[in-house]
């Protein structure tokens, strides 16, 4: 049985506000051929997150016209959550110690502190993505809130069925853990966490990993005469730090 695993872009989307929803967006493609992580021409090279491959190395950035997004665009404007689900908040910094999950591909989210709402996607050339919200709230005078939420998205396709999956794990933090399961069936749809976060003040540390799954399931003949794999793993993992 034939499994494909694809990870092939990830999108920045920025916001100065949670509130306002002034959303500026960088879309990274991960191109297979040069090794190098593509940003639309006029881009300036995104700040706050770093891309790996596979293989855990460290891409380049490099342009490419604009066009060459456009449907990764299309797709996540039609599709995307516009407002987060009600906040879970927690108080209780009591660590535990928690095995992370195994994971294939990392894009790390550098830490800085000040009041923003960022929405990262990795988008798939199916149409299919996941994405992963860090949301840094300034609730003066009682301190800060630090949320993380994840989730994915198919279309509708050729599958039989299939699932979404997300996770959120933290060694440091637990409040931040959590993960949600919805089966889908050719008609594609979403699934995503709660978004859950700590209130504490300007000295929070936390590291948080968001990986999340879509799954998609073909009857045979798939994966022989030129058909497509039985089985599709999309997937990605976003590590965010505060």
């Amino acid at each position: 049985m034939k499994t494909s695993v694809i990870a092939v872009l990830v999108a920045l989307l920025l916001a100065t506000s949670a509130f306002a929803l002034d959303r500026r967006s960088v879309i990274i493609v991960i191109d297979a051929e040069s090794g190098k992580a593509l940003i639309p021409e006029g881009t300036p090279e995104p700040e706050g997150i770093v891309v790996h491959n596979a293989a855990g190395k460290v891409l380049e950035f490099a342009t490419a016209p604009q066009e060459r997004f456009a449907d990764a665009r299309k797709t996540i404007a039609a599709t995307s959550a516009v407002a987060p689900l009600v906040p879970f908040v927690h108080r209780n910094k009591e660590a535990e110690v928690l095995q992370l999950p195994k994971i294939s591909s990392r894009f790390g989210i550098r830490p800085n502190l000040a009041e923003s709402y960022n929405t990262y996607y990795i988008y798939f050339d199916d149409g299919s993505y996941i994405w992963a919200v860090r949301w840094v709230h300034d609730v003066s005078p009682y301190g800060w809130q630090f949320f993380v939420q994840s989730g994915g998205y198919t279309p509708e396709n050729d599958y039989y069925n299939g699932w979404i999956y997300d996770e959120q794990s933290s060694a440091d933090h637990t409040g931040f853990n959590t993960t949600a399961y919805c089966s889908i069936n050719s008609a594609g749809g979403s699934c995503n966490t709660g978004l859950y976060g700590y209130q504490d003040n300007e000295n929070f540390t936390a590291h948080v990993t968001s990986y999340s799954n879509v799954h998609h399931h073909r009857l045979p003949i798939c994966g022989h005469y030129g058909e497509p794999p039985c089985n599709d793993n999309l997937s990605g993992t976003f590590e965010i730090y505060f």
